[in-house]
């Protein structure tokens, strides 16, 4: 799960609930405004996820 800190509580809760629900699955919390990520903050991550799916 990848939520910004700039989204709202309840989508920053529910990435949190949603990540602790699915087996095996990560969260990420990146600095930027809601749907507004900067790339270069964006990429690593999800080159980090592609590389290593587990």
């Amino acid at each position: 799960m990848v939520n910004s800190n700039g989204s709202t509580d309840w989508l920053k809760t529910a990435a949190v609930v949603t990540t602790k629900a699915v087996p095996g699955a990560r969260h990420v919390e990146l600095d930027g405004e809601f749907h507004n990520v900067p790339a270069e903050r964006l990429v690593p991550e999800l080159s980090a996820f592609y590389r290593d799916p587990r």
